[in-house]
């Protein structure tokens, strides 16, 4: 039996089931194109006199004489589809119909694309979830610990005799309140040529009794995969993302066995680094204090703001670009104010409610016990930091060189990230111990002065 996946380039011909019990049976093609999830519907023609069930999800703009109030037919696809083939059901949900639709004399195409394809969903209702499940290579070892035990003996000359593995059971630690959110560490065992193939997974879920939109329960799964990102500074990912739905459970010859949880394709998330990101991280979760993750999910709402472009730097591709170092100003000037407002007295305002760009760079290095600049560095930093931002924004201020702009760039990225750590309860030892591995950790010099 053909397996239940979604693979590039591998297009499906699929039954369609819309929930509309008036419609005829369609065929569509389901497919993965590495950009999109797309299924592709055949229309009517041009010259036909007759329109197709869905002809008009691509032609709303016309108006109809046999529909003039729209009350009749259906003008743009529903939000959750589903298709079946020989391999399976596939739920697709976030639909909507593009504005490509292909016409000749006689025949026609239309593609609709989904957000989310939840391969093996089996009804109608996945637009809300009950429960979200994600992976990542960074997860575990940020997260640090381990579910397999090795112990090894040697002999008086220090060979190997014998090594014993062991796979633990760990329980899972319940991280937030929010959706119950929890993490699970996971390990697998499977024969392999001359062996077994050991591995383990750390996996974060949220889970409601109440289904929820996909947005709600993915909020706090990409906050993580924020928080991780920061740390690594690496455009991390997802590896697997599943779903449950309580009203769909698995089902075996004699009844229901138990939950579904079915993979997710999408290429709607953040994130292209698979990595585990070699181990290194500004901090991990060992450094945090207790409920860091927690603490996290309120500063990254609270300070969002903030936070928000130092994340657009992150997952832009384009670190070091000029737009980076102006994005990388305004998270400053943002999170100056926004502390000044929660956590100072206001003094620092100026008679317009406002803060200016220096007393910003003030309040946050008075909000912080650690600094990545040295001490006797940090007016310097402060100035090249303004001059920065201000020759970019206003055409009267003279730019700065392009070396000064990475420098500069380079500190105010490590200047946001140590705030953050800071916040998180991260000690200045740990920042020290991990600063060399970090990838901003070396400061860039000319190629003259090597």
């Amino acid at each position: 039996m053909a397996e239940n996946e979604l693979h590039v380039g591998e297009p499906r011909l699929c039954h369609l089931i819309d929930g509309d019990p008036d419609t005829p049976e369609a065929v569509v093609m389901l497919q993965n194109t590495g950009d999109a999830i797309t299924a592709t519907f055949p229309i009517s023609g041009m010259a036909s006199l007759q329109r197709g069930p869905y002809d008009r999800w691509w032609f709303r703009d016309i108006e109809y004489a046999d529909d003039l109030d729209r009350a009749k037919y259906s003008y743009s696809p529903p939000p959750v589809l589903m298709v079946y083939d020989d391999a399976g059901p596939v739920v697709l949900v976030g639909c909507r119909a593009t504005g490509g639709a292909r016409q000749t004399f006689s025949a026609g195409k239309g593609v609709i694309l989904a957000d989310f394809a939840v391969l093996g969903g089996r009804n109608l209702k996945y637009g809300e979830i009950n429960g979200m499940r994600t992976t990542s290579p960074a997860y575990r070892k940020w997260s640090g610990g381990s579910a397999i035990e090795i112990i090894q003996e040697t002999d008086d000359t220090g060979r190997l005799e014998s090594l014993t593995l062991t796979l633990h059971q760990v329980e899972s630690m319940k991280v937030a309140q929010r959706l119950n959110l929890s993490a699970r560490q996971n390990w697998s065992s499977t024969p392999a040529l001359d062996g077994y193939d050991v591995r383990e997974s750390l996996t974060f879920q949220t889970l409601v009794k109440r289904p929820r939109s996909w947005l709600e329960h993915l909020d706090p799964h990409i906050d993580i995969l924020d928080l991780i990102s920061i740390a690594a500074w690496k455009n991390c990912a997802f590896q697997k993302i599943s779903v449950n739905r309580e009203d769909d459970p698995a089902k075996g010859p004699h009844g229901t066995v138990g939950e579904r949880w079915s993979n997710v394709v999408s290429h709607r998330l953040p994130g292209d680094d698979l990595t585990d990101c070699d181990g290194h991280f500004l901090f991990s979760y060992g450094d945090m204090n207790k409920g860091g993750i927690n603490r996290w999910l309120r500063l990254r709402k609270d300070y969002g703001r903030a936070l928000d472009y130092l994340l657009r730097i992150l997952r832009s591709g384009h670190t070091w670009s000029p737009q980076s170092a102006v994005m990388s100003g305004i998270a400053l000037e943002q999170l100056g104010y926004l502390i000044e407002m929660k956590r100072g007295s206001g003094s620092r305002l100026n008679e317009r409610g406002g803060l200016s760009f220096k007393n910003a760079l003030d309040v946050i290095l008075g909000d912080m016990k650690t600094l990545p600049i040295n001490q006797d560095e940090v007016e310097d930093w402060k100035d090249r930091c303004r001059n920065l931002y201000m020759g970019a924004k206003h055409g009267d201020r003279q730019e700065v060189d392009h070396l000064t702009m990475l420098n500069t760039l380079r500190e105010n990225l490590l200047v946001l990230r140590y705030w953050i750590a800071g916040r998180l309860g991260v000690s200045s030892k740990a920042l020290d111990c991990n600063l060399p591995w970090d990838p901003l950790r070396s400061r860039f010099i000319s190629e003259e002065s090597t």
